[in-house]
């Protein structure tokens, strides 16, 4: 009976997290396409503050996944929120180069997507301690677009990888000039303080990565030898 209650209040919470996770997605594509008012924006920043209320205490409570059942659920939410995730940030790359771009909105669609990252890292992370998931690699990136040369040159060699092991390394980008207490408990957390920063598996690697390294660092880290690794 304890079990089934706790299946039944696992799915709950699961899926209020996926309805939230697209609720910022969905406000970020209406933020886009349309010509807000004042009171628009206030409306989508207050959504964006209950999204990361909910992120917040969603990382210090996140119930135990303990059952075949709640890894097939764990698995299709990781695989959907996944392909969300990748296509928000493309779009905000779009919209931060067009010409449409303005201040308030570029500012909504960081926060939107940075919360966007930390959500599906935690819940990758939390599924990794129950669930045979994918072989895959999950680094998050840490870096400031604010008197940070170094940061290019990071993310130069994270955007290497990434196009060569594809799906199998996860590359979360959390730019802490945006303002949001989420990533500064992450940044408390792992106790960074300067960046280029990368969270790899449980370690923190501050300062820049070598491309020989970052390879090293990533191929030791999954479960099976990756043909990659070798080349």
């Amino acid at each position: 009976m304890e079990r089934d209650i706790l299946k039944r209040r696992y799915v709950f919470v699961l899926i209020a997290t996926i309805i939230v996770f697209s609720l910022g997605i969905t406000l970020g594509i209406i933020v886009n396409n349309t010509k807000t008012t004042v009171m628009e924006k206030e409306i989508a920043a207050q959504n964006l503050d209950d999204l990361s209320l909910q992120l917040q205490l969603t990382y210090l409570n996140f119930l135990d996944v303990n059952s075949t059942e709640g890894c097939k659920v764990m698995n299709a939410a990781l695989e959907q929120s996944w392909k969300n995730l990748d296509n928000a940030y493309r779009n905000l790359v779009k919209y931060k180069d067009s010409i449409e771009a303005d201040n308030v909105n570029i500012q909504y669609f960081e926060r939107n997507d940075l919360l966007n990252n930390i959500r599906y890292w935690f819940l990758l992370k939390k599924a990794k301690e129950y669930c045979e998931l994918q072989d895959s690699v999950p680094v998050m990136f840490f870096f400031s677009e604010k008197d940070c040369s170094d940061c290019s040159t990071q993310s130069e060699i994270l955007e290497h990888y990434k196009r060569i092991f594809e799906d199998r390394m996860l590359l979360f980008h959390i730019n802490i000039d945006v303002s949001e207490p989420m990533a500064q408990i992450l940044l408390n957390q792992y106790g960074i303080n300067s960046y280029p920063a990368i969270i790899i598996g449980d370690d923190m690697i501050a300062g820049v990565v070598d491309m020989e390294e970052m390879k090293a660092e990533i191929c030791k880290r999954f479960r099976k030898e990756q043909p990659e690794c070798n080349a």
